[in-house]
């Protein structure tokens, strides 16, 4: 970047010596910066068409990571002044080349170049284009405000109804929700518009209303039908049309039933469709699923001659139940799990309408599949979706999470390894949100790169090679990375200490460690964070692992000044190339008594770029390191078992 000038005459934007390829920017002590923005891609583009902007820029200030390890990371962030004299970066102005390109969220990146290597520094997304101007009016600038993927994503809510969703992705030939009864009689199928689902004729039914739930995790209400007699249809679905003659089909039916206020009345679904019908009963002893194949004869709701298989169900609760037919055998799923099965002994009477209907009771989310045979995943999957409880790793659920987004796989980088089992599952939530209790019941961390990629870690981070291996020295004296000791803090104290942890998982489970020395030395402190862990045991031992990294004192040092331009040769490919989560050693020697030495990992960094000066700031923890790494520690040394 040119040292900047308000002579307008004088100013051009071509120079040699602004030019980031050319090699003749900055000083010779300091990288070479580069900042380009992509003015014609949208923020979901991978690898949008970048423009160089460097000739324009005056300062600039990236600054990633936490404040410290107890905190979760933040999205990083990135301001810079833009030189705006001509209005080249003003949205106001029809006359400026980038005119209806300079939207909010457009695409970041800036790097540094030292002896030949690019560094990437940051990637983001640009808040706006605020114009400010100065010197009265003589110099004018853009101060752009820039934030990584975790600011993208934290404006991006999670499904509100991912039952919906899955139950779609199955495809459905009929789906009926049956959560708009209170304002219809007409309810809509949500994958056709030919074929609603009615109350039938109010002559015969004595009440229809909405009423609760049938699961307190499925979202809208469910359909409440009284009949006057135990015959009646209550809901009924259907072309009315005679329907041709076709051999056997595989099908499946899927539906919420409760059984009504009546301890006599049956509760059945029925699906009907060409030759064959499907029927669940609900009944105060049992649940019939029945399969009749209808190529002869005529009868209008196919009953007679079915196979009934009975299961108790006598608890008065809402319930899933489904039954399936693959041609040779009838299968009963309730709640997700197989019940029983039945092979076909004989074949009924044809039935002459393509129809779904219902009697008595109460139903919600009810789903027909002509030509198909649910699998038992896709059964248990469903059952486990509306109950908002899906046992997974970690990284299954991170992937799930983020397919809600149009952020693009290439630019995540998800733990091969996790270590959690997670079940509960959130609504109407935000991504970010999601993520960080995900990774929160993992025991990692969830940050972005320099170069843009969202990225967790599993719980065993500090184990991999750049957190296992100093990457670098920060000295006072001697061979490293020279730091500003003059005004250096450093402490040891308990105001980071946790001997108290307690931990929420699914199904509002609740686990609490402690350590009875550590609050003896300094006094009871607690840390409670809320998981979506599948079980008991799980959320224990994480309680647990977080007792023992946070029980005692650790030294900390206040974050620390960097100036690369002192030894640049040396210290500029190491500062350009340290990462979050890196190791380094930091070294502080007193005019007296013995010197320190401890590893630390990097928690934040923050690059502070004017014309002619880089600083650099520094922030580690100590927290992570000191526990034996197989491979990496050595037997009978000073690291001691997590």
């Amino acid at each position: 970047m040119s040292i900047a000038t308000y002579d307008l005459a004088s100013l051009t934007y071509d120079s040699a010596t602004t030019d980031y390829d050319g090699g003749g920017l900055g000083l010779s002590n300091m990288p070479v910066v580069g900042v380009f923005i992509s003015f014609t891609d949208g923020p979901y583009v991978v690898d949008p068409n970048w423009v160089e902007v460097t000739q324009y820029v005056r300062d600039i200030n990236v600054k990633r990571g936490r404040g410290n390890d107890l905190q979760q990371f933040p999205s990083g962030s990135a301001n810079l002044t833009l030189d705006n004299r001509t209005r080249i970066f003003d949205p106001f102005n029809t006359a400026g080349i980038y005119y209806g390109n300079l939207k909010p969220r457009r695409q970041i990146k800036i790097v540094g170049q030292w002896a030949g290597v690019t560094y990437p520094i940051f990637r983001g997304f640009i808040a706006g284009w605020p114009v400010g101007y100065s010197d009265g009016g003589k110099d004018s600038t853009v101060q752009i405000d820039c934030f990584d993927a975790l600011g993208l994503l934290a404006s991006e809510t999670t499904l509100a109804d991912p039952l919906s969703k899955y139950t779609l992705s199955l495809s459905p030939s009929d789906y009926w929700k049956l959560d708009d009864i209170s304002v219809t009689t007409t309810m809509k199928n949500q994958v056709r518009t030919d074929n609603t689902m009615n109350v039938a004729d109010l002559s015969t039914i004595k009440n229809y209303s909405s009423v609760d739930s049938l699961h307190k995790s499925i979202s809208g209400a469910a359909a409440s039908i009284e009949s006057i007699n135990s015959n009646t249809k209550t809901l009924t679905s259907g072309y009315g049309v005679a329907s041709p003659i076709y051999n056997d089909h595989v099908m499946s039916m899927n539906v919420w039933i409760q059984r009504g206020v009546s301890t006599t009345t049956d509760c059945a679904a029925y699906f009907y469709s060409t030759s064959c019908n499907l029927a669940i009963t609900v009944q105060e002893t049992a649940v019939v699923a029945s399969f009749v194949s209808q190529l002869q004869g005529t009868a209008v709701f196919g009953r007679t001659n079915a196979t009934p298989l009975y299961y108790p169900s006598r608890d008065r609760a809402g319930h899933m139940y489904t039954v399936t037919y693959d041609l040779t055998t009838v299968r009963l799923y309730i709640d997700g799990i197989f019940v029983i099965s039945s092979a076909l002994t004989n074949i009924g009477e044809r039935s002459m309408y393509d129809w779904s209907n219902a009697s008595y009771g109460i139903y919600q989310e009810w789903s027909n599949y002509n030509n198909k045979v649910l699998s038992a995943s896709e059964i248990l999957t469903l059952y486990q979706t509306a109950i908002l409880q899906i046992p997974e790793t970690s990284t299954v659920r991170e992937n799930r999470v983020m397919s809600t987004s149009s952020f693009s796989p290439l630019l995540q980088s998800f733990p091969a390894s996790p270590t959690s089992t997670v079940s509960e599952l959130t609504t109407d939530s935000t991504i970010v949100n999601d993520l960080q209790k995900t990774v929160i019941s993992e025991g990692g961390e969830l940050y972005v790169s320099n170069t843009g990629v969202l990225t967790s870690t599993n719980r065993e981070y500090f184990a991999s090679i750049r957190s296992a291996v100093s990457q670098m020295s920060f000295v006072d004296i001697g061979t490293g990375v020279y730091y500003d000791h003059a005004a250096l803090s450093m402490a040891y104290d308990a105001d980071q200490v946790r001997n108290s942890v307690q931990l929420q998982f699914s199904n509002g489970g609740s686990t609490v460690v402690s350590d009875a020395t550590s609050i003896a030395s300094y006094g009871e402190s607690g840390e409670s964070r809320s998981t979506v862990i599948s079980d008991f045991d799980g959320a224990t031992t994480l309680a647990s692992r977080l007792l023992n990294l946070f029980k005692n004192p650790r030294l900390r040092i206040d974050p620390f000044m960097v100036k690369g331009q002192r030894n640049p040769s040396y210290d500029f490919p190491l500062l350009l190339s340290l990462e979050l989560l890196d190791r380094f050693t930091f070294v502080r020697t007193p005019s007296t008594g013995s010197a320190i030495s401890q590893d630390m990992l990097l928690q934040s960094i923050e690059h502070r770029i004017t014309p002619g000066t880089w600083e650099t700031v520094v922030n580690g923890s100590a927290r992570f390191t000191g526990w034996f790494i197989i491979g990496t520690s050595l037997i009978g040394g000073t690291d001691v078992l997590l």
